[in-house]
């Protein structure tokens, strides 16, 4: 029997969003057919030199010093980013199909609609546990973002049998925007100067 193969838009955050890591399955209607399934988790990335911990200190002429150990620097706290996966939940037979929807995949149609998804969950997060700092995300803000294919658990767990990294904003214009693109960032808040 083919392994069923499942398409996702995967990004990566560097915060924790809100909800708890897990799957979510997500419904238009309570008794409707799954539309989207999201697959949170949160990524911790271990931020320690490889010098560190503690040191023999030495005097000058081979002499010891009293104390011998000298504690290093304190470690930094680890890294916490957040891997958030937008997957369709039907599957598809053969990988010929999912190599067609990656090559035909607009990128930025896509990717904001996978961004629409997510910032719904955070939406509804943010009511159900009336947290105000939860808010919602932009493509803009991810680490990286992958499109691409993957058996289901394997999808489930971050992991894919092929994946493509997609470029943001598409065509590379994040570079040419320049000032531009920090005074548009700021635009909102000009009023309070």
């Amino acid at each position: 029997m083919p392994a069923r193969l499942f398409i996702f838009m995967q990004m990566e955050f560097p915060w924790m969003l809100g909800p708890a890591d897990g799957r979510y399955l997500l419904r238009a209607r309570a008794d409707g057919e799954p539309e989207r399934v999201l697959v949170l988790a949160t990524l911790a990335e271990d931020g320690r030199r490889s010098a560190g911990g503690p040191r023999r200190g030495r005097l000058p002429g081979g002499l010891r010093p009293r104390a011998t150990i000298v504690a290093g620097p304190p470690d930094p706290p680890p890294l916490t980013r957040t891997r958030v996966t937008v997957i369709d939940p039907v599957s598809l037979s053969a990988e010929t199909q999912a190599r067609a929807w990656l090559s035909e995949l607009d990128g930025e149609r896509d990717v904001l609609a996978a961004a629409a998804v997510v910032n719904g969950v955070l939406h509804m997060h943010r009511i159900a546990s009336a947290d105000p700092y939860v808010h919602e995300v932009s493509p803009g803000q991810a680490l990286v973002i992958r499109a691409g294919w993957g058996e289901g658990e394997q999808v489930a767990e971050g992991r894919w049998l092929h994946a493509r990294e997609l470029a943001w904003p598409p065509g590379g214009r994040r570079s040419a925007r320049g000032r531009r693109g920090r005074a548009a960032v700021l635009r909102p808040q000009e009023r309070l100067a």
